[in-house]
């Protein structure tokens, strides 16, 4: 694994355009992540499933006949860091389309630059604001988060049969934005939040705002973090004594679930796109290709970053050219009609988002994520 990514860096980074000179010239693509600080979680997988898909795409050819060379830039989580970033890989390297970022504060950040010079974003995050929601230039690869928090509710009253339902969330926007999802569609499902409870990426014990919502006597808790918090936020639920059914967004699909939650993540159920250790028919190919390539198994977000870039290939294929248009690579965009190994697309003019048959929901089962639902 490590040799495999070593030579991953080193020929699709740092090849040099020279080396694509006997033949057409390659596709420039730019990548604005958070490789570290409190969101890395997320971006670090991303570049995984992102370097997985050029080799392979690379391997076979490329698009038609056109190699793609990464260019990987780190946002340190900053949306500040992420502006400058995305106009450096637009105005000086000439990128002809841009990936990226890994939350939504960094996302928006960057749909202000691309939005303002006409080049294409692909984002491996959700819309927060609705006037984001249909920005020309910009195409989520992340369910919505009404979308999450409407099947979240579903599930919870018909399969778990849960009506009374304590939050615990993140303070920033993240969190903010999921609550305000739940009290906007609670009535559609006769539910009713009784306690909600705040903390932050950084905290370590969850222990007092936990005390607060079991005295609420939920039927369920939500908690809606990141990992590692989320996965800490578990544990102190069970160290309680909290033993009803826990349920999480996205963010907390990872391994540090089951690492860091040891035996209490047993029978957690998660929003996802995709269970590795069980997965649907169309992801199996994804599934196997980056297990061989990186030794382990793929979890959300390098499916979405593996996504990203076939779908930015077919694109790419549709349009062609030395310089392609941004305009044609909208419309080929808005026309694209993906299965894949996260996201089931169905872009339109008026529909830059997955379709929300793309949910998967997963449960921690004997230390593996499995589908929650057949």
């Amino acid at each position: 694994m490590r040799f495999f990514r070593a030579a991953l860096a080193a020929f699709l980074v740092a090849l040099p355009i020279s080396a694509f000179s006997q033949g057409k010239p390659p596709y420039l693509i730019g990548a604005v992540l958070s490789l570290s600080g409190p969101v890395a979680p997320n971006g670090v997988p991303t570049k995984d499933g992102i370097e997985v898909a050029v080799a392979e795409i690379n391997a076979r050819g490329g698009i038609n006949g056109r190699q793609i060379q990464l260019l990987f830039e780190d946002d340190q989580s900053k949306p500040d860091q992420a502006v400058i970033l995305a106009n450096k890989l637009i105005a000086q390297n000439q990128v002809h389309l841009l990936l990226g970022a890994s939350f939504g504060s960094t996302t928006n950040a960057i749909a202000s630059v691309v939005e303002k010079q006409g080049v294409i974003q692909l984002s491996p995050t959700a819309w927060t604001k609705p006037e984001f929601r249909v920005l020309p230039n910009t195409f989520y690869f992340l369910a919505d988060f009404e979308s999450v928090a409407d099947r979240m509710l579903a599930f919870m009253t018909k399969d778990l049969n849960a009506k009374r339902v304590g939050m615990l969330r993140l303070s920033r926007e993240y969190g903010q934005i999921g609550s305000e999802s739940f009290q906007k569609l609670k009535g559609k499902y006769g539910v009713e939040v009784v306690r909600e409870e705040r903390g932050t990426d950084g905290d370590t014990d969850f222990t007092p705002q936990l005390t607060n919502i079991r005295a609420a006597k939920p039927d369920i808790l939500v908690s809606w973090f990141a990992n590692p918090a989320g996965a800490i936020s578990v544990k102190n639920a069970r160290q309680l004594g909290m033993t009803m059914p826990i349920m999480g967004p996205v963010s907390m699909a990872t391994r540090p679930m089951i690492s860091i939650g040891g035996p209490a993540a047993e029978g957690v159920i998660l929003q996802s796109f995709i269970a590795a250790d069980d997965p649907l028919p169309r992801q199996k190919h994804f599934v196997n290709l980056f297990n061989s390539k990186m030794g382990k198994l793929p979890e959300v977000f390098e499916s979405i970053g593996y996504d990203m870039v076939n779908v930015a290939a077919i694109a790419l294929g549709k349009v062609d050219g030395d310089r392609p248009d941004p305009a044609k690579l909208k419309d080929a965009l808005e026309s694209v009609r993906y299965d894949g190994a996260g996201v089931i697309l169905r872009y339109s003019n008026t529909v830059h988002e997955p379709d929300p048959s793309s949910i998967v929901f997963v449960k921690v089962q004997k230390g593996k994520f499995v589908r929650a639902q057949q």
